[in-house]
C-alpha cells in the first residue's frame, strides 16, 4: 500500500484514490476510445481509397459528431472530485480531500488543454470541409491531419485516464 503520513491521525491511501478515479473514468474511457477509433477508422478507409463523395460527406459528419462528443466527455472527466462522502466505510483515516483534488486539477489541466487543442483542430477541418473550401488534394491533407490529431489524442488520453494520485507531490 502506497501511503504518505501527513499528520499522525491522517494518511493518504493512493491506491484507494486511484481505484476511485478508475471507477469513475471507466465508462468515459470506453466512450472516448470508441470515438477516437471511429475517427481513425474513417481515416484508414480514406487512405485505402474506399470512399466516394457521399461516403466522404458521411465521414466528415461522423468525425465532427465524435469530436463534439469527445469534448463533452473530457469535460466530464475533468469534473471528477474526491468527496468526503466517498470516505464512508473506507478502512482508512480521513484523507485530505482538497489536496487530492488540487493535484488532480494540476496534473490533468495541461493534458486536457492539449487534448482539446487537437479536438479544435479537427473540428476546424470539418467546418472548412463543410464550407466547400477543400479541393481533392486538400481533403487528403485534411484526413491526414485528422488522423494525426486522433493518434496524438490517443496518447494524451492514455495519460489522462491513467492518472495516479501521488501523495509525495502534495502542496
Amino acid at each position: 500500500m502506497n501511503n504518505k503520513i501527513i499528520h499522525p491521525t491522517t494518511y493518504i491511501n493512493s491506491d484507494w484514490v486511484y481505484q476511485e478515479f478508475k471507477q469513475f473514468a471507466s465508462s468515459l474511457s470506453i466512450e472516448l476510445r470508441l470515438s477516437l477509433n471511429s475517427i481513425l477508422a474513417w481515416a484508414h478507409l480514406w487512405r485505402q481509397g474506399r470512399m466516394d463523395y457521399s461516403t466522404t460527406v458521411q465521414a466528415f459528419e461522423d468525425i465532427e459528431q465524435n469530436v463534439i462528443c469527445q469534448s463533452l466527455l473530457i469535460e466530464q472527466l475533468l469534473e471528477w472530485r474526491l468527496t468526503s462522502d466517498k470516505l464512508e466505510g473506507v478502512d482508512c483515516k480521513p484523507i485530505i480531500v482538497d489536496a487530492v483534488n488540487q493535484q488532480f486539477e494540476r496534473d490533468q489541466s495541461s493534458l486536457a488543454r492539449e487534448f482539446k487543442f487537437y479536438l479544435d483542430r479537427t473540428l476546424n477541418l470539418t467546418h472548412l470541409w463543410h464550407q466547400s473550401q477543400f479541393s481533392q488534394s486538400t481533403t487528403i491533407e485534411a484526413f491526414e491531419a485528422i488522423e494525426q490529431n486522433a493518434k496524438r489524442q490517443s496518447r494524451i488520453l492514455e495519460k489522462l485516464l491513467n492518472w495516479h494520485f501521488n501523495p509525495y507531490e502534495l502542496k
